[in-house]
């Protein structure tokens, strides 16, 4: 049985047992994976933090279920833990990946994408701008989203909004925007009502 690694960021942790947790993981090289870790295990604690970003090592199991042999931190995203909004924030990104991305199937670009906006969360001024432009980002990955989309339900000038957030080339660029809170409703409806697997 081969053993298998990749970089990967906790999506969510629970107790199986007293003594072990289940980790489900968004990997770089194979996607939304479940993986069981003890807790007895080196740097067991740290790694089943949500958002902890590591390098794991795992066997891949009789079932979906991987079991973990080793791993270390790349990244604990301490910085989330600063605010509520942030925290809410990350949480929101991680359901839009559990949501989105199908089990088992890496997308490399999507792992970067998630990587690099929980890196931002902490240092961007308006929480909901980034996360509408996050869910905008892989709309557009997906296909679902591109410049000449109609939307009878939002104005031009909103359209124009949602556009200048989606394809901006850096987090800078989207400091100066303020999304309605109306419109990062829809955005979100639209994005939950279309990515789900």
């Amino acid at each position: 049985m081969q053993l298998h690694s990749s970089k990967a960021i906790v999506l969510r942790s629970a107790y199986l047992k007293e003594q072990q947790k289940i980790l489900t993981l968004f990997s770089e090289q194979f996607g939304v994976i479940s993986l069981v870790i003890q807790k007895r295990a080196k740097q067991a604690h740290c790694l089943s933090e949500p958002f902890c970003e590591g390098e794991f090592f795992f066997w891949p199991g009789s079932s979906d279920l991987k079991k973990y042999h080793d791993g270390s931190i790349l990244d604990l995203h301490l910085g989330l833990r600063n605010q509520l909004g942030y925290l809410k924030t990350a949480s929101a990104m991680a359901k839009a990946i559990s949501t989105s991305q199908m089990p088992e199937k890496a997308s490399l670009p999507i792992y970067a994408l998630f990587s690099s906006f929980l890196k931002q969360i902490p240092r961007f001024p308006l929480q909901e701008t980034l996360l509408t432009c996050f869910y905008l980002k892989i709309l557009r990955y997906e296909g679902l989203y591109h410049k000449d989309c109609e939307f009878s339900d939002i104005s031009k000038q909103n359209k124009e909004l949602l556009d200048k957030i989606a394809y901006a080339q850096n987090f800078d660029a989207l400091k100066e925007d303020c999304i309605p809170p109306i419109l990062f409703s829809y955005v979100e409806k639209f994005f939950f009502e279309h990515l789900h697997f």
